[in-house]
């Protein structure tokens, strides 16, 4: 197998490591278009374990309140596939939210079943390290390639097709 090959592989599981998380924020940013809300920034971040979403929204027809920031809120909690453990939302530059999974569930119970979990995410880590294990042995696989194509053969006398000389009987 070559080495082009091997790269290629390697970025596909690297590109596929990250599609699962776009294509959920990118379905959040929909949803929340679709209500009316245009949002500057969109981040799912993990910090100690914790899924922090952070939404920064802007909202050009006056002043926001509080009963936006809660239906955006509401949006998070009962569409965004991935698990939320702490939702902080900004609205204009001034934070309007900053509430833990608790709180989500006690404002707008429980999420539905198909969403995220509040078990420490142990599917998406499964994932996450069953990705970074397939791509560690695919760049050992790479480097092994490597290093063996750049080992210098050694020379080796190419055989010798002389025959002995005839030998005469003697007179």
């Amino acid at each position: 197998m070559s080495r082009a090959v091997l790269a290629g592989m390697l970025l596909c599981v690297l590109a596929l490591a990250g599609c699962s998380m776009f294509a959920g924020l990118s379905e959040l940013r929909s949803n929340l278009t679709s209500a009316g809300y245009e949002t500057q920034n969109i981040e799912h971040n993990v910090v100690n374990g914790r899924n922090v979403l952070l939404i920064n929204a802007v909202m050009p027809h006056g002043e926001p309140t509080d009963a936006e920031a809660n239906e955006i809120a509401e949006i998070v909690w009962t569409k965004y596939p991935a698990e939320v453990d702490e939702l902080m939302i900004t609205i204009n530059g001034q934070q309007f939210m900053d509430a833990s999974a608790g709180d989500l569930t006690e404002q707008f119970g429980e999420r539905p079943a198909s969403l995220g979990t509040h078990d420490g995410g142990g599917t998406n880590v499964l994932l996450i390290v069953v990705i970074l294990v397939v791509a560690a042995l695919f760049a050992g696989l790479m480097v092994l390639l490597w290093r063996r194509g750049r080992r210098v053969q050694p020379s080796v006398a190419p055989p010798s097709y002389q025959q002995p000389p005839p030998q005469y009987p003697s007179v």
